[in-house]
C-alpha cells in the first residue's frame, strides 16, 4: 500500500519525486547525501558540500521496478523507508 501511494504522489508532484533520505554521511564528512526517488524507478543519489547547493556528484540508478528500488535502497541505507511518514512530512498527505 505504501509503495503505491509513492508512487501516486510522484506522479502528481510538482517535482515529479519524493527525497527519502538526507544526511552527514559518516563516511564522507563535509558532504551532504541526498537520496530522492524519481518516475520510470530511478535513483538520484546526490552528494554535495556542505552549505554550497552544487559542486558534488550526482549518481542516477535506473532499476526494473520500485519493488527493486526500495528494496536495494533500505539495504544501502540499513534501515527500512518508512514511505508513509516521507509522505506526511513532505506534505504530500495530510495527518488524520
Amino acid at each position: 500500500m505504501e509503495l503505491n501511494s509513492l508512487i501516486q504522489h510522484m506522479k502528481l508532484s510538482r517535482n515529479k519525486s519524493v527525497i527519502v533520505d538526507r544526511c552527514i554521511p559518516k563516511e564522507y564528512p563535509g558532504y551532504v547525501r541526498t537520496i530522492t526517488i524519481m518516475q520510470n524507478s530511478i535513483a538520484r543519489v546526490e552528494f554535495e558540500v556542505y552549505g554550497y547547493d552544487e559542486g558534488g556528484i550526482t549518481y542516477f540508478i535506473q532499476y526494473l521496478d520500485y519493488e527493486c528500488l526500495v528494496k536495494n535502497l533500505e539495504e544501502y541505507l540499513t534501515k527500512k523507508l518508512m514511505i508513509g511518514i516521507i509522505l506526511i512530512k513532505q506534505g504530500f498527505i495530510q495527518r488524520k
